[in-house]
């Protein structure tokens, strides 16, 4: 499955088209969010796991939010 990688504010988002599963009833794109480069290339999971993102903005705002706090 092809998937794009952003670094965003030190932290890294996924994305990938979700048609690629080839089910022709799923579309759109799907984004998760990890703490670091490391993090993403050891295969630590996501610290979105638990949050449905589905655009690149939701994404974005995810970090945000790990910023603000």
């Amino acid at each position: 499955m092809k998937k794009t990688v952003r670094n965003y504010r030190g932290r890294i988002i996924e994305s990938f088209n979700l048609r690629a599963l080839g089910d022709p009833t799923v579309r759109g794109m799907a984004y998760a969010v990890y703490a670091d480069a490391d993090a993403y290339a050891s295969g630590v999971g996501a610290l979105s796991a638990r949050e449905n993102l589905m655009s690149l903005h939701e994404a974005k705002s995810f970090v945000d939010s790990i910023f603000a706090k």
